[in-house]
């Protein structure tokens, strides 16, 4: 098991080292990274949910983990907003950065790493209602922090307009239209497979290497952070474990399920939320704390490796 463990973490930290170099001696530009991550957000990513969802198993277990993970994240932010005023000098970003997680950039290459595309089929159902927790719920509590006006019109806008959920929902209806199985049936599904593993393979090593490029600790800042990113894994851990027996209280046990449902909660905060907000002068605090909750969510991953290889 030991060397099953070296070969899952040894190609993560090669990959890391790749980006902090290509930072420090200018291989890549800022420019260069922000291509990178369009690539995964808006080709790869979004055929990794689409197959995901086109492929997955509807049933009424689903249905109980997507309500049961929406409410988890639900209860996050609530818990995050307490927190807020328990710590009023971390800024009004707090709540967002213990609630919202990084699913599609992360949760999906790291999940495949140990059960492949059945991994990536049983953490569909659990990104699904945070994908749709954190288009509408998290990114309109941002633009309100900010002072921005929004609406029921720009929500839906918000949501509809990202491509990756885009490619999850497409997957879902044409899943349950059953095109899958008629697809399945015939010659072209090998072609099918084939052109998909090809389009999402690149997908892990580009993360990673701009999820390396981005580390950046300055150590003015370490103090809020690493409290932040604790208080974060303190919450998520809590209400991982709650949503996880709430679930198998009502389906059968299934130990991919689990890890994909307590992986969901304990992946970094999302990286999309500089994007739906201007930061107003928290930018270190926010980039630093999701660049460090990547390492801390990185050496959880390996423990939950080594349970699941176990």
């Amino acid at each position: 098991m030991a060397l099953t463990i070296i070969n899952l973490i040894l190609p993560i930290a090669i990959v890391l080292a790749l980006g902090i170099a290509a930072r420090r001696r200018g291989w890549i530009s800022g420019s260069g990274v922000d291509a990178l991550k369009n690539i995964v957000g808006k080709i790869t990513l979004p055929v990794i949910l689409f197959n995901a969802m086109f492929t997955a198993t509807y049933s009424a277990s689903a249905i109980v983990t997507i309500v049961a993970v929406f409410l988890g994240f639900a209860l996050s932010l609530g818990a995050g907003v307490l927190l807020s005023k328990a710590f009023p000098q971390y800024g009004k970003y707090l709540p967002f950065l213990i609630t919202t997680c990084e699913s599609g950039m992360l949760g999906y290459p790291l999940i495949a790493l140990i059960f492949g595309a059945a991994g990536q089929q049983a953490f569909a159902m659990a990104d699904l209602p945070h994908t749709v927790f954190f288009f509408s719920v998290a990114a309109t509590g941002l633009r309100l922090a900010d002072g921005q006006k929004t609406d029921v019109g720009s929500v839906v806008k918000g949501i509809f307009s990202a491509a990756p959920f885009d490619g999850m929902l497409l997957g879902m209806a044409l899943g349950l239209a059953g095109v899958d199985e008629l697809l399945g049936s015939t010659a072209a599904w090998s072609t099918y497979t084939t052109a998909v593993e090809f389009i999402t393979a690149p997908t892990t090593v580009l993360v990673l290497l701009f999820l390396g490029y981005s580390l950046s600790f300055r150590k003015e800042t370490m103090k809020p952070v690493i409290v932040t990113a604790l208080l974060r894994l303190f919450v998520m851990c809590a209400v991982g474990a709650l949503v996880s027996f709430i679930v198998f209280r009502f389906v059968p046990f299934d130990r991919v399920q689990l890890f994909a449902i307590l992986l969901v909660f304990l992946l970094p905060p999302s990286f999309s939320i500089p994007v739906f907000s201007k930061l107003e002068g928290s930018e270190e605090y926010v980039s630093t704390t999701i660049s460090f909750s990547t390492i801390v969510t990185l050496l959880v991953f390996v423990v939950m490796a080594a349970v699941a290889l176990a």
